[in-house]
């Protein structure tokens, strides 16, 4: 297991110690976007892995609404300055949408903003077709309702002749959840 300090030499119990297993992700992965970016928890992992892997010109487009925090203070500072690759966006994930802000090409969508089921199936839905092949969409909270399970559903294609699934036309490689944690990995029709 990986290791790094937000500041200084923090003892193993001090919460600016930060312990993080690096996960591998693909060489030509560039650009992820999280919803509910809030204080940084899950952007200094994902930065962490993405500075693991060497990925300097990776970027992380972190969106969070609420005024009232402290967008990324949980982020490291050798990792908030490395490449730039922390881009902070305050407002409404939809404006930024219809504002045309973000990647039409993204590797990674990690949603942690409104967990409503009308949300959180919008935000799949929005971001599921800008994945690339191989991207992976990942939502946290999939147990406060059945937007992740209803979503998933729709990416499968099944056999009108067998009712078997249809791995041609069906849009993910694989799904699962872990506890709260519920994933996606895209596979786009003209990469099968």
């Amino acid at each position: 297991m990986r290791v790094f300090q937000r500041q200084g030499k923090a003892p193993p119990d001090d919460p600016a110690r930060i312990q993080t297993r690096s996960t591998p992700f693909y060489a030509m992965w560039d650009s992820v976007v999280e919803s509910g970016g809030f204080i940084g928890m899950s952007s200094a992992f994902i930065l962490k892995a993405l500075a693991d892997e060497k990925l300097a010109t990776a970027k992380l487009y972190s969106i969070e609404w609420s005024e009232e925090c402290e967008q990324g203070a949980l982020i490291p500072n050798e990792l908030r300055s490395a490449s730039g690759g922390f881009v902070p966006m305050r407002g409404k994930v939809e404006d930024f949408l219809k504002g045309d802000q973000l990647p039409r090409s993204i590797d990674m969508f990690l949603h942690d903003s409104s967990h409503s089921y009308r949300h959180m199936l919008w935000e799949f839905r929005q971001f599921w077709p800008r994945l690339s092949d191989g991207g992976l969409l990942v939502s946290h909270d999939v147990q406060m309702n059945a937007a992740f399970p209803e979503f998933v559903t729709k990416t499968y294609a099944h056999d009108k002749k067998t009712g078997r699934r249809d791995e041609q036309r069906t849009s993910h490689y694989e799904w699962g959840r872990w506890g709260y944690i519920g994933f996606a990995v895209k596979k786009n029709r003209s990469a099968s």
